[in-house]
């Protein structure tokens, strides 16, 4: 005999069941269902699921599901278009209690809201509603009257056209009304820690500046909110920014151009560096996602999955070997790993024209290496930055070989691409029409290029400081040409991506 222990919400009774988070998830990641309606059961004394609805079901077919006599909980999964032509989604939470109900019920389902919605977080909006047509235009009527007037009245226009077409055209004003800055971008923080020093006491909330790399370049004069207002943030290759707020505990990706677009994770510890290089290890809405966290100096990884129902972030460290620290002595220390890149669902990093690592979850880490084929007759001088970057699942190699000292203007940029089915690194004489990103630490993304977002095609945008000032190297692989484009003064830099670059 099996038992289903449930948790209680003290001042209600009412627990909630073990798979209601689940099936949230479900319908936030894999967008498994259009809506879920949940309802108390006071003999099992918990919240259960009472119904899911399929994709194809419509806003009409969840407002019939809504008994017209007693209380429910519910989620709404709404697809829109935005005022630019995206295609987005929000999530509604919906606290129906019609006035018919029962006083008993609306009390249960009053004092058990609270717990209910812990189970839910990530949903973007709340709706309370007494009766269908609050369901309908009390959230639209609220943003429409913020953005168009201070009038009481709602725009009968609004009420005409149902809430499908409403929410949508307020949705897109709001999109429209953000002047959201185009992407990719450059955001440059104010002060950056000593990577060799324990503390980040360095950082302040000062928000970072941005800036344009498309044309001539220029400072992009607005925000990008929503918990970036601060130096503890890592982004990733994939466009999601991965924000710790230390003062409300808490930690979650976000999408740079939507700031309600959030997916919740356990709180990173406070002891992470925010010069990291960070990753997803693919989609965040594919089962199995996991965001990984690599210390620049250390030998430590961070990881935790994002929909695994991970409670904390799991700290690893690892043994790759050993490098060599001083020629004349002989001295060698462990060997971190720089740089990395995730690539068919692996991560691949410290990559030579002749061995290439690999590490894999399955699910704790496990590090192995890849011994590759080369008749490649170039070496790779001892003075040469390296990146990995992932594009549309293909894994290159960037070779930054320095002639003399670390010159920017004196070096010269070298590109592979991995043949996986001989297992070698081939030159590559262009970049299939993208554009790539590089920053310092290490980070390599690849993003579309074209007159659209502002980018030229086959060429590597690398950041980098020489002396007292920081700018963008610009090399076409093509043709072999490259320019330079000077950037603010900044702490540190980091690359906003749009979440499908």
């Amino acid at each position: 005999m099996a038992f289903v222990r449930t948790r209680s919400n003290a001042s209600s009774g009412m627990g909630v069941a073990p798979d209601i988070r689940d099936t949230f998830l479900e319908l936030q990641m894999k967008k498994a269902f259009r809506y879920v309606i949940f309802k108390i059961e006071e003999k099992q004394k918990q919240v259960v699921v009472e119904k899911t609805g399929a994709t194809t079901e419509s806003y009409d077919d969840f407002l019939a599901s809504l008994p017209e006599n007693d209380c429910r909980y519910a989620l709404y999964d709404f697809d829109f278009v935005t005022g630019e032509n995206v295609q987005k989604s929000k999530i509604f939470f919906i606290a129906w209690s019609p006035s018919t109900s029962r006083i008993r019920a609306k009390m249960l389902y009053s004092t058990s809201k609270d717990r209910i919605k812990q189970e839910l977080d990530g949903f973007h909006y709340e709706i309370q509603a007494t009766d269908p047509s609050e369901v309908l235009f009390a959230y639209i009527w609220e943003s429409h009257r913020a953005l168009v007037s201070s009038s009481r009245i709602p725009d009968p226009s609004i009420q005409q056209t149902g809430f499908h077409h409403g929410i949508s055209r307020i949705f897109g004003s709001m999109e429209a009304a953000n002047s959201l800055p185009p992407l990719p971008c450059l955001a440059l923080l104010p002060h950056d820690p000593d990577p060799d020093s324990d503390s980040d006491s360095e950082f302040d909330s000062e928000k970072p500046t941005l800036f344009s790399v498309a044309g001539e370049g220029e400072v992009i004069d607005v925000d990008i909110d929503g918990g970036l207002a601060s130096n503890d943030l890592w982004a990733t290759p994939q466009g999601w920014i991965l924000v710790r707020d230390a003062a409300a505990a808490t930690s979650f990706l976000r999408n740079p151009l939507d700031s309600d677009d959030k997916i919740q994770l356990p709180h990173l510890p406070e002891e992470v560096s925010c010069r990291c290089t960070c990753l997803l290890s693919g989609e965040p809405s594919l089962p199995g996602c996991l965001v990984l966290l690599v210390e620049p100096i250390a030998t430590v990884i961070w990881y935790c999955h994002v929909c695994g129902g991970d409670e904390e972030w799991a700290r690893h460290e690892y043994d790759i070997g050993t490098q060599l620290l001083d020629p004349i002595t002989g001295l060698n220390k462990k060997a971190p790993i720089r740089p990395i890149a995730a690539c068919r669902g692996k991560f691949y990093f410290n990559s030579t024209l002749g061995d290439i690592g690999v590490l894999e979850f399955s699910p704790t880490p496990a590090f192995s290496s890849l011994k590759l084929a080369t008749r490649e007759t170039e070496g790779l001088e001892h003075r040469a930055q390296v990146f990995l970057v992932e594009s549309e699942e293909d894994l290159y190699m960037i070779n930054v070989v320095y002639c003399y000292g670390y010159d920017i203007t004196f070096c010269e940029t070298r590109v592979h691409r991995m043949d996986f089915s001989h297992q070698r690194w081939r030159r590559a004489g262009d970049l299939r029409g993208r554009a790539f990103l590089l920053a310092p630490w290490h980070f390599g993304a690849s993003c579309s290029a074209g007159e659209e977002c502002g980018l030229e095609e086959d060429c590597v945008y690398m950041v980098s400081r020489w002396k007292d000032s920081t700018c963008v190297k610009i090399y076409n692989i093509r043709d072999g040409e490259e320019r330079f484009m000077e950037i603010p003064a900044s702490g540190r830099e980091l690359w906003i991506l749009p979440t499908n670059p």
